[in-house]
């Protein structure tokens, strides 16, 4: 990309336009309503700052969005809130006055939003939320009975034994001690937890499908019941 110089000449990339040091002026608004002016001083190539710090900078100060004025090196607040041209930078551009700075073609915005950053997925001033994510900032999942993109799709399969429906995938969640593509069987005796991924440890006693805790045969004792109770 290249702005647009006197006479029409492309000779100045905006990346380097927008990367050099040099004096930069902006106006926008603080977070309250308020009209912020902004100048820092400068000379293009010798002093200032960049577009990146600018920005960082307005942003620091409670400026929530902002007008770059004429590439940063024509304005200044002057007395009486009046905006007048100021001689930043000298031209030597044939015709023009050495004394005032270069005429320009462009003006760029500089847009200084503080925006959070989106939880699930990708950020373009407005955050496009990922399969099974929706909100402002994408920070929300889908509701127990929706799913995928945009959360679109609907589940209405999952019902059985207290399992939902994963936000993401599509796929039952099941509830500790409940097993299956609908989660409609039950763990058997040796293991436990979601999706029965758990081995139970009671040696003496039976296992809770849901946690794992063990209920000791009479004559035993201990978290495994394998400790035998003296009589």
């Amino acid at each position: 990309m290249y702005i647009e110089c006197s006479r029409n000449s492309r000779g100045i990339s905006m990346n380097n336009f927008v990367r050099i040091t040099s004096a930069r002026a902006a106006i926008g608004h603080d977070d309250r309503g308020r009209v912020v002016l902004a100048r820092v001083e400068g000379k293009s190539l010798v002093r200032g700052v960049n577009l990146f710090q600018f920005a960082d900078m307005l942003i620091k100060r409670g400026v929530v969005n902002a007008v770059n004025l004429d590439g940063g090196g024509s304005s200044l607040l002057m007395e009486g809130d009046t905006i007048l041209n100021y001689p930043g930078d000298y031209c030597h551009i044939d015709g023009a006055d050495p004394l005032f700075q270069c005429p320009r073609n462009v003006s760029t915005v500089l847009c200084v939003h503080d925006i959070e950053e989106c939880s699930h997925g990708d950020c373009n001033c407005k955050c496009t939320c990922e399969a099974g994510w929706y909100g402002k900032l994408c920070e929300q999942p889908c509701s127990r009975n929706r799913y995928g993109l945009g959360c679109k799709s609907v589940c209405n399969y999952c019902v059985l034994n207290k399992s939902f429906c994963h936000h993401v995938t599509g796929q039952c969640v099941c509830y500790p001690g409940f097993a299956g593509e609908k989660c409609n069987k039950i763990c058997d005796g040796n293991h436990y937890g979601v999706n029965c991924a758990q081995k139970c440890s009671c040696v003496h006693g039976t296992c809770s499908r849901i946690d794992g805790f063990c209920t000791c045969d009479e004559e035993w004792a201990g978290k495994k019941c394998d400790k035998q109770k003296w009589l």
